[in-house]
């Protein structure tokens, strides 16, 4: 067990793509020995903080542990079969689940008011996750669900017209309702499984429109958001986001060029924004391996996630993209995002870049994995040019059109982008 728990560990030091993969399906509970639980744990702060953890890097940071990880690293290299060694750290779970169970009937057993209800409950418990199960209720009774379906009725009738989920917009100080009402209408909120999509062409918001809705729950309704951006550096992302709140411009903020007073606004903010349950991270090469990795690492560390926003798919990364066209590595990323969030019970926004023709590269079959799917789109207007009537697109009039909303209708909702602000409001 050891040899087989060092062999993982190792090639995952050595391997890249399998350390994805391994952060994403393995835990703590799959190892039996302490040492190679802490390497484990070890390998995942240091993947959360954006480095590699390979062994020169796990030396540096555990010194303390050197010899573990060369024997690690040895064993990586030498395994005949890494499959195998995955299988019995699987192993290793069931073997304590079982356990677990076992204890639990013992000490059922042994309780004078035995049920064997209870029994039932007790294994039911421990076998879904035995079997790989995850992400809700797999097999109920139809008495189960129309009692539960009935319950949650009863409370939303309590507050009628409140969003049952995530909501998308707030109520300001003064009363107003800001941010995007309309998706909330559209949407009825965000619930865990969700996978949206929003697609604009390049330089029309795609990131603008995350990071507006990346503040309005993370800063304004309090829900645990988890930002990963592609492209921008975590400085860039604040600077915008304080564009946003301080209505100072997102240029200005970028060149330093600010007056006293600005920078007093901007600390004010920042002191407050602080506060948010917001997790960000800055990675070029994401894979939807990568994010099953963070989501889990982040789930272990701060709990309940209530939104992952990938800012964008465009620039995800395939293990493998031989014979796979533009359209089908799209789609496969898609399908591959929705079945996150099924598994994960948490609602998964994401970012598309539309072509020069305004057409989104897979859309038949990225349609078909989406529960909401919205266009943004600037506003065309006839102006005068020499002379001459020309089509041009407006600086801050802006359409979302929802092309598909699994719970609404289609439609669409008039916006406003100040592009200087990187401030997106609906109408």
């Amino acid at each position: 067990m050891r040899q087989n728990e060092l062999a993982a560990i190792g090639k995952a030091m050595l391997d890249r793509t399998f350390l994805e993969l391994f952060l994403s399906e393995f835990g703590d509970d799959h190892f039996s020995i302490p040492e190679t639980r802490s390497m484990f744990q070890a390998m995942a702060k240091i993947y959360e903080n954006g480095k590699f953890p390979d062994a020169s890097e796990m030396r540096r940071q555990y010194p303390n542990a050197t010899n573990w990880i060369q024997d690690a690293v040895i064993a990586g290299a030498k395994t005949n079969s890494i499959e195998r060694d995955m299988d019995a750290l699987v192993k290793t779970k069931n073997r304590s689940l079982f356990k677990r169970m076992a204890e639990g009937l013992i000490d059922l057993i042994n309780d004078p008011t035995f049920e064997p209800k209870a029994a039932e409950e007790i294994v039911n418990m421990y076998l879904p996750e035995k079997y790989g199960i995850v992400g809700g209720k797999h097999m109920v009774e139809i008495a189960e669900a129309v009692q539960t379906a009935s319950d949650a009725l009863e409370e939303r009738m309590k507050t009628p017209g409140k969003v049952n989920g995530v909501s998308l917009s707030y109520k300001a100080v003064n009363g107003a309702i800001q941010g995007f009402p309309g998706l909330d209408e559209a949407l009825h909120g965000l619930r865990p499984g969700d996978f949206i999509m929003f697609a604009a062409k390049s330089g029309h918001g795609k990131t603008a429109m995350a990071m507006n809705l990346t503040r309005i729950m993370a800063h304004h309704n309090k829900k645990r958001v988890y930002y990963l951006n592609t492209e921008m550096d975590l400085t860039q992302m604040v600077n915008r986001w304080a564009s946003m709140a301080t209505l100072i411009p997102y240029s200005s903020i970028e060149r330093g060029d600010i007056s006293l007073s600005d920078k007093e606004r901007f600390d004010k903010w920042a002191a407050d924004f602080s506060m948010s349950p917001l997790l960000v991270s800055q990675i070029s090469n994401l894979t939807p391996d990568s994010v099953k990795a963070l989501t889990k690492i982040a789930q272990r560390k701060y709990g309940q996630i209530d939104c992952i926003i990938v800012d964008y798919v465009g620039r995800m990364e395939v293990e493998s993209t031989k014979n796979m066209q533009e359209y089908q590595i799209m789609s496969y990323l898609a399908k591959k995002l929705k079945t996150f969030a099924q598994d994960f019970g948490v609602p998964v926004i994401a970012l598309a870049q539309l072509n020069d023709e305004g057409k989104l590269e897979g859309a038949k079959k990225m349609r078909n994995e989406c529960d909401g799917l919205f266009f943004l789109e600037p506003k065309v207007e006839e102006v005068e040019v020499d002379g001459k009537k020309v089509k041009k697109h407006s600086d801050i009039d802006y359409f979302m059109v929802k092309e598909k909303v699994r719970r609404g209708s289609p439609g669409i909702v008039r916006l406003e982008f100040e592009k200087r602000f990187q401030f997106i409001r609906e109408v």
